[in-house]
């Protein structure tokens, strides 16, 4: 049944959520980690307060439970949630001074996500249903989702893709990029600069 579904995703996507909260008052300050980490918790309230609307919608059946919109999104929302869990544990288990490098190595693993790309998936699916007038949301959260957007969208770091993974360098020094094979050319100074298609970290040598 649609209705059950619904319920099904929601309930889930409220425990992931749940459990981001629990880890990020347990891994203050958050000093090494990017700034959205930061934010995190601000969003994470913020999507639990419209999921909870959307359950009491559910239970005076308010929502059109066959409108194929309302699980396409909550199920991006419940990965984008689950995600975010997954990153929140990863930093968690490491001490303090150690929690940079290893949000930067968990990037390297293959199909990671960066957080603010999984922030804005977590926030992208409730702003599609309030904006389309599928769920009931107030004007304070509407504005809150869309600025949440933006500042994501904005604020997100630079990242270099390859086939593996992607890598974003928050901490000072250099960060050399390679995008193909072959040598790599860094210039300081003026004058241009070559790019090739694999990447390693200063002092390191390439994988």
């Amino acid at each position: 049944m649609p209705c059950q579904r619904i319920d099904k995703v929601v309930s889930s996507t409220l425990l992931f959520l749940n459990d981001v909260a629990e880890k990020w008052e347990a891994i203050l300050p958050h000093d090494n980690l990017p700034p959205s980490f930061g934010n995190t918790r601000k969003w994470v309230s913020l999507v639990q307060e419209i999921l909870g609307g959307i359950q009491d919608q559910r239970k005076v059946n308010s929502l059109d439970p066959d409108d194929p919109a309302i699980l396409d999104a909550l199920e991006s929302t419940k990965g984008a949630a689950k995600s975010l869990s997954a990153i929140f544990r990863v930093v968690a288990d490491t001490s303090e001074t150690e929690r940079g490098s290893c949000y930067e190595e968990f990037l390297r693993k293959p199909n990671a996500s960066g957080i603010e790309v999984v922030l804005l998936q977590l926030l992208q699916g409730p702003q599609e249903l309030v904006n389309e007038c599928i769920i009931e949301a107030t004007v304070d959260q509407d504005h809150q989702l869309a600025e949440a957007i933006e500042e994501l969208t904005l604020s997100q770091p630079p990242m270099l893709m390859n086939q593996a993974a992607a890598v974003a360098h928050y901490g000072k020094g250099d960060l050399f990029s390679n995008l193909a094979n072959g040598h790599q050319n860094i210039n300081k100074g003026t004058g241009a600069q070559y790019i090739a298609e694999r990447m390693s970290w200063a002092g390191q040598s390439n994988p």
